[in-house]
């Protein structure tokens, strides 16, 4: 709802300005507005982005974890963590330094 309503003001905010400096002469004074209301309609995208993206968001509470739904759907943490095991057991493989031999000592 805040999202709302903050992505309305900022892009009628932008609109508004935009409009104003249609309706003004052409000089100098004319760029402020024109560069105040883009940014404000670039905002305004972003806001309603961001509002989107949190309306969107749906969880699935069980008795084991949270999970969010369009990522991992049908995955419990016993199967997330075996996975996370397995691939930090495969690039720990080729990440091992080679044995390296002893110091050489100069007598």
């Amino acid at each position: 709802m805040w999202g709302g309503g903050i992505t309305l003001l900022s892009l009628a905010l932008g609109a508004g300005l935009i409009y104003k400096a249609l309706q003004m002469d052409v000089r100098l004074e004319q760029l402020f507005p024109f560069v105040v209301g883009s940014f404000f309609l670039a905002l305004g995208a972003v806001y309603a982005y961001w509002t989107w993206g949190c309306n969107s968001l749906s969880y699935m509470v069980d008795r084991n974890a949270l999970f969010s739904f369009p990522v991992y759907r049908e995955l419990n943490i016993a199967q997330m963590v075996a996975a996370l095991r397995r691939i930090l057991d495969e690039t720990k493989d080729w990440r091992e330094p080679a044995a390296t031999p002893p110091p050489v000592v100069a007598s």
